[in-house]
Formats: C-alpha cells, sequence, structure tokens
C-alpha cells in the first residue's frame, strides 16, 4: 500500500516530523490561514474519488480492503471496476463528515481527507451520528468485522466500534480515533462555511482527546500524501502538524504548544 508515498516518506520523515505550519500563528488567525492555504480547488468527483481510494489509496499489497470502523475485509481486482466489486461485498464510502451535516456537495462530498471505506451496515449505524465516548453499560451495539453483538463483548473489547442509539452517539475503535479526529478538524476548517457548527462544537472535545490519545502513524501519513497527489498536492494539515489543534482551539499563551 502506498509503495511510492511510502518511499518518499521514508526520504523525508525527519523533515516531515520537524513541520510546525503557521509559526507563530494562533487561534482565528491560524484557522484563517489554514482555511486560505489548504482548501484544494480540485476534487475528482464523487465517482472517480471512491475509485481512487479503494483502488489506489486504501488497497493493500494483497489487494485487500479494509473498513475504518470494523477492519471488515474484502479482496478486490484493482484491475477491474473497483465499485460493483465492493458494492458486492457490503463495502461502500463514509463521510466521517456526514453529508448531511455539510459534506453533501461537491467538492466536500468527494475530499478524500475525510472519505474512507466502510461496511455498508456499519455505515448506517453511525448515520449522521457525532462522535463520542460511549458508556459500555449504554452501547446497543458493538461492531467488528462483519457481526455485532449487543452486550459488552468478554474479549478484543478495543476492536469495536459503538453506537448508543438511544443518546445517537457513535464511538469508532480505538486504533482508528485520531485518524477520524484530524479529518473532522480538517473538514470544519477547509470547509468552514459549510459545515454544521453545533455538530462540531459537541464532539469537539472527544475529538483533541483522540488526537492527543492516538497520534499520526506513518500509515496515516502516507495516506494523506497519497490523497494529496489527486487533490493539487494538498495533504490534511492536521496530519503534518500536530500542534495545529491545540494552537487554535486550546490556546493557552503560558503554554509551549510545540
Amino acid at each position: 500500500m502506498y509503495k511510492i508515498i511510502l518511499f518518499i516518506w521514508l526520504l523525508f520523515e525527519f523533515l516531515i516530523s520537524q513541520t510546525i505550519i503557521g509559526p507563530g500563528l494562533t487561534r482565528v488567525n491560524l484557522f484563517d490561514y489554514l482555511n486560505t492555504n489548504y482548501k484544494t480547488s480540485t476534487t475528482l468527483g464523487y465517482n472517480q474519488a471512491r475509485d481512487v481510494m479503494y483502488s489506489i489509496i486504501d488497497l493493500e499489497d494483497d489487494n485487500t480492503l479494509k473498513g475504518i470502523y470494523t477492519n471488515y475485509t474484502i479482496t478486490i481486482d484493482p484491475n477491474q471496476d473497483p465499485r460493483p466489486q465492493t458494492n458486492a461485498q457490503n463495502m461502500n464510502c463514509e463521510h466521517s463528515w456526514p453529508q448531511s451535516m455539510g459534506a453533501g456537495s461537491e467538492p466536500q462530498k468527494s475530499d478524500l481527507h475525510h472519505l474512507y471505506p466502510c461496511r455498508g451496515n456499519v455505515n448506517s449505524s453511525r448515520g449522521n451520528k457525532p462522535y463520542a465516548e460511549i458508556d459500555d453499560n449504554d452501547t446497543d451495539k458493538w461492531w467488528r468485522f462483519d457481526y455485532y453483538e449487543t452486550s459488552i463483548p468478554s474479549q478484543y473489547i478495543d476492536e469495536f466500534s459503538e453506537v448508543d442509539n438511544d443518546n445517537g452517539k457513535f464511538e469508532p475503535r480505538e486504533v482508528v480515533k485520531g485518524n477520524i479526529a484530524r479529518g473532522m478538524f480538517y473538514f470544519f476548517t477547509i470547509y468552514n462555511d459549510e459545515a454544521d457548527h453545533n455538530f462540531f462544537e459537541e464532539q469537539k472535545d472527544f475529538l483533541n482527546l483522540w488526537h492527543k490519545q492516538d497520534p499520526v502513524d506513518d500509515i496515516e501519513l502516507a495516506r494523506t500524501l497519497s490523497i494529496a497527489s489527486y487533490q493539487d498536492d494538498i495533504v490534511n494539515p492536521f496530519v503534518i502538524d500536530s500542534t495545529l489543534v491545540k494552537r487554535i482551539w486550546y490556546f493557552n499563551c503560558y503554554e509551549n504548544v510545540t
């Protein structure tokens, strides 16, 4: 996966790890800087974006494709049209920022920085629910691979995504929480005029927590670089610079944010 991009990453690992975007800027000034400098003018359109995501961006070396929330895994032939293959195996496209909350029009509908492969019924289960930490006793369904449980799992509990239908909340599995958070911060910053602000505010603190607890790894960095090659060479800045969230939303002038 991401063969060329991973090679580039190995060459520039040290440089990227030291990147501070908008040095000296904080709060609204930094927010506006990102909105101006990291907004792509080119997306692929929804059909082609999904094709590229399924057959290039997220395809593993063994031609497997994994769902973001449950690690549900399918195999596709990258030389064939990917969407009929994914549809036949109950895999579709998740908008981490839901279409009904501001991602329903172009270009944001097709912006790969917040799109992920997802098992279809898990996508439906999430719907447009905000992300949150859910009390285990409030969870209605625990999703893992291609199945769900309705009681607290006795093992592998961190590998499950959770849905609380009564309170309208969704909690991703532990290993992708930071990825999800950085995609959400990206969307709200870049598409601020279209984004539902109340939707963002009710989950912002959870997203910040996940951003800190689940830092960027090589695969997430490679993914944003790969996506950038299709979108004006523009990365998700929240993947490149881990200080952005704090400097915009949680800045304290008495603290060193680096």
